[in-house]
């Protein structure tokens, strides 16, 4: 996950095949990240669905957000 500090919104969710494969990714989005001064938390999240997410990282959803497809 890619999440806007500043303004407190999800950039991207995206699933991955395995854990793997997420961190690897994770990796180079955080150093695209900081190298475009971005203030951006990067994540690799684990649960069997985004509901499950919702209720364990709610803080990542505020009320008003819906993720992007």
């Amino acid at each position: 996950m890619k999440y806007d500090r500043r303004a407190e919104r999800i950039v991207e969710l995206r699933p991955f095949p395995d854990f793997g494969q997420a961190e690897a990714a994770r990796l180079d989005a955080e150093l695209a990240a900081m190298a475009a001064g971005r203030d951006w938390e990067i994540v690799t999240l684990e649960a069997d669905s985004e509901e499950a997410l919702r209720e364990t990282h709610g803080s990542y959803w505020p009320a008003r957000y819906k993720v992007p497809a």
